[in-house]
């Protein structure tokens, strides 16, 4: 189901342990509103431990003229989930809110099947690919594979920013 289904069923003592990605943890525990979410405060949430990493990556064609974060702006950018409760959906307008962003200033924001999204950058349909997910991970190393990628650094204030929410 996914992690806020997890973390609900935890909230609502539906369960006494749950798997559930720290930034989730900690959005439950210290609440968190979001254009497209709003989570309650429940500081009764223990962290166990941590299996491991799951980042935010913004791949580009190594060509791009997007080098950067900030510009983002006016692109074409495709993710996997149109659920606005997934890890990824959070995390983008997590990025959008903290950069002060509205999603009309993206020519687009599309979600691509799966099995789609590295031959849609690598053809240029899209300008920018965003993932959630470890590294290594299958996603890049298939782009990597079939054309050259960059993944867009993050700057230590969005970094900051983002941690702060």
């Amino acid at each position: 189901m996914g992690a806020l289904h997890n973390l609900s069923m935890l909230q609502n003592r539906e369960v006494d342990f749950a798997l559930v990605q720290s930034d989730w943890v900690r959005y439950g525990f210290y609440g968190v509103t979001t254009s497209s979410q709003k989570i309650k405060a429940n500081n009764q949430l223990h962290f166990i431990m941590s299996l491991h990493n799951e980042d935010l990556m913004l791949l580009v064609h190594r060509n791009s003229s997007i080098k950067s974060i900030d510009q983002l702006k006016g692109s074409i950018i495709s993710f996997e989930s149109v659920n606005p409760n997934s890890s990824i959906s959070i995390m983008l307008d997590g990025l959008i809110n903290v950069k002060g962003w509205k999603y009309s200033n993206f020519k687009s924001i599309n979600s691509i099947k799966l099995d789609e999204q590295t031959s849609s950058l690598c053809n240029k349909a899209i300008d920018v690919l965003t993932i959630v997910s470890c590294a290594p991970n299958t996603i890049v190393s298939e782009a990597a594979s079939n054309c050259e990628i960059s993944i867009l650094p993050f700057d230590e204030a969005t970094i900051t920013a983002i941690t702060k929410i």
